[in-house]
């Protein structure tokens, strides 16, 4: 995992930190980083008001690391398993894809599963 300088404020005074990251936000170019004990956010937010969020937890279930940098790279994770259904008497598996900056649960084939089009078609 690469790991980035960020400078910020601390009690008045600029201070540089290091900070592991994850990808960059395909939204506007800025570093994804874990930004809050609950969230996945872009350098770029507090100054450009980048507004890519991810969250850590999903229907009950906590997303690896591995999957916000396949949700970064490829812009969809493999089948995850363990999600709860909203009553939470089931867990479920499934994708999830990045769309517009936001994380929603795929539906259908994974992109790279799906077969293009015949020619003329």
């Amino acid at each position: 995992m690469e790991t980035v300088t960020l400078t910020g404020r601390l009690y008045g005074q600029e201070v540089d930190v290091e900070v592991p990251v994850y990808g960059r936000c395909p939204l506007c170019g800025g570093w994804v980083y874990a930004s809050s004990p609950k969230a996945y956010g872009c350098t770029n937010h507090p100054k450009n008001k980048c507004p890519l969020t991810i969250w850590k937890e999903y229907s009950g279930r906590l997303l690896p690391e591995e999957a916000v940098e396949d949700l970064l790279a490829k812009g969809e994770t493999d089948r995850l398993e363990g999600f709860l259904t909203r009553d939470g008497t089931r867990r479920y598996a499934a994708r999830l894809r990045l769309e517009d900056g936001r994380v929603v649960f795929a539906r259908g084939l994974p992109a790279s599963r799906v077969a293009a089009a015949p020619e003329g078609a």
